[in-house]
């Protein structure tokens, strides 16, 4: 599956590991997603400043499972869209 937003190498090796509440956190201190509702263990997110097929991400917290497999990862963040510098800011990378 291609995704249209390709993740460089560089900074995949360095968040292909995050775990969801590290990616929930990151979210949080983004000021362009805002928490919208919780319904169970997701935490969903909106982005009015997306197109409106990614205007909203859903985030499953499981405090017994750590991370994402790397196609769920890599689809979560095609919709979330991070630059390279906002992964920075966010501390995912260094």
């Amino acid at each position: 599956m291609s995704l249209p937003y390709n993740i460089p190498h560089d900074i995949w090796q360095q968040i292909r590991s995050i775990t969801s509440k590290e990616l929930l956190h990151a979210l949080m201190k983004d000021s362009n997603w805002t928490l919208q509702r919780l319904k169970g263990s997701a935490h969903y997110f909106h982005n009015p400043n997306r197109p409106p097929a990614c205007q909203e991400v859903a985030i499953h917290v499981h405090p017994t499972k750590g991370g994402y497999g790397s196609n769920m990862l890599k689809g979560l963040l095609s919709i979330i869209r991070w630059t390279e510098e906002e992964y920075r800011r966010l501390k995912l990378i260094k």
